[in-house]
């Protein structure tokens, strides 16, 4: 390979942009959606935590590598494991999961968890984007795609 290819793959292969973990909490706290006295990633930790009890574990893992780790860290401090892996939560119960957890009626929930989806596919590449679309509860892949709440 010559070094003009080495450069020019260089260039196409940035290194993770630096502010992506501010970025990915400053679009939910911009969002509007948060609940008075949540704040994004308390939001983060409890709807990452939700979702990813419907994948398996490779599947999760996946999707945690591809954001970046102060991201993935707030998925870690969910207190509300107890779920099982691939655990097949509608959305009903997905919200009111989440809803239990902070305190507010699922239906309530609904726009911070819209925040949350569409803060995380603007982050992941397209296998994990893919992951997760095919996983989530059919009442909210219009969520996820950035469509409107039903």
């Amino acid at each position: 390979m010559a070094m003009d290819d080495v450069e020019h793959v260089g260039a196409v292969l940035r290194p993770p942009r630096e502010t992506a973990a501010e970025d990915f909490f400053q679009a939910i706290e911009q969002s509007g959606a948060l609940p008075l006295g949540v704040d994004p990633e308390e939001a983060t930790s409890v709807v990452l935590c939700a979702l990813l009890t419907r994948l398996d574990l490779e599947q999760a893992r996946a999707v945690l590598d591809a954001i970046p780790p102060e991201v993935g860290a707030a998925a870690g401090r969910c207190p509300i494991h107890g779920g099982q892996a691939a655990e097949a939560l509608g959305k009903v119960d997905l919200l009111a999961r989440v809803g239990q957890h902070l305190q507010l009626a699922p239906e309530a929930v609904e726009p911070m968890i819209a925040a949350v989806l569409h803060a995380l596919r603007a982050q992941l590449p397209p296998r994990p984007t893919m992951i997760v679309e095919r996983q989530l509860p059919r009442g909210l892949v219009a969520l996820w795609r950035g469509g409107a709440r039903h």
